[in-house]
Formats: C-alpha cells, sequence, structure tokens
C-alpha cells in the first residue's frame, strides 16, 4: 500500500496502486488532479516523511522498513536520514563441521614433517643476539 499525504488535512492515505493514486485524486482535486498525478505516481518503492511524522508513527516507519520499503526523512524539507531494512547475514556455518573440513584439510595437505616448535625458535633467536 502506497502513502498519500493530504496536506489539508494532514491524514494519510493509502491505496493500492499508482492507477488508484490517479483516481483517487482525480475524485480529490477535479481536473487539476491530472496535473498533480504527474508528481505523485513517480512511486518508486519509498516513502518520505517529516520528522515529526516519523517520530510519531516510528512503529509503523519500523515495519514498512523491515518489509523492503525504503523510508527518507525530512527535516526543514531536506533529505536527512533514510530508515532500511538490515541485509539478511548468511547463515553461520556449523563449527563442527568447518572444524571436520580444517582437520580433512591438515590430513591431505600434511607433508609428515613436523616443524619446529615455538619454544625452539625463541631460544635460537636469543642464541644469536649474544
Amino acid at each position: 500500500m502506497f502513502p498519500l499525504s493530504l496536506q489539508s488535512s494532514q491524514q494519510y492515505h493509502y491505496v493500492q496502486s499508482c492507477s488508484e493514486q490517479l483516481l483517487y485524486l482525480r475524485l480529490l482535486v477535479g481536473s487539476v488532479g491530472s496535473l498533480v498525478s504527474r508528481a505523485i505516481c513517480d512511486y518508486s518503492d519509498y516513502m518520505t516523511t517529516t520528522l515529526r511524522d516519523a517520530k510519531a508513527r516510528l512503529s509503523e516507519m519500523v515495519k514498512r522498513a523491515s518489509h523492503g520499503e525504503e523510508v527518507v526523512i525530512t527535516v526543514h524539507g531536506k533529505e536527512t536520514a533514510k530508515l532500511v531494512a538490515v541485509p539478511k547475514r548468511a547463515k553461520k556455518r556449523d563449527k563442527e563441521k568447518w572444524l571436520r573440513e580444517l582437520d580433512k584439510l591438515r590430513e591431505e595437505n600434511w607433508t609428515g614433517r613436523y616443524g619446529k616448535r615455538a619454544q625452539e625458535i625463541q631460544d635460537e633467536d636469543r642464541a644469536e643476539r649474544l
């Protein structure tokens, strides 16, 4: 549903589509509706609202944003902020599965030799400095 703001009554009316917006405007405004409808029909999945209105209807704005609609908030007529949904994250990898894959890679790539232990490397390093 798309918001349609009426400045005279400060109420929001919701209509299903752009064509319903046009019909509603023509009924509301009369012959001037065709001029107004061109500006309103450029709806591109976002809603613009004032900061005062956003404060009053924050729950609704958050719900709209969570369903994918962007809500642009204006202050003194300038676009200031945008409320959008949090992007979905990829599923967490199962830790046990990841550890099994890591063990498998270690087995496949093991050369059969053991490297030096950390303590041996430190001892050699210290011996070189003296």
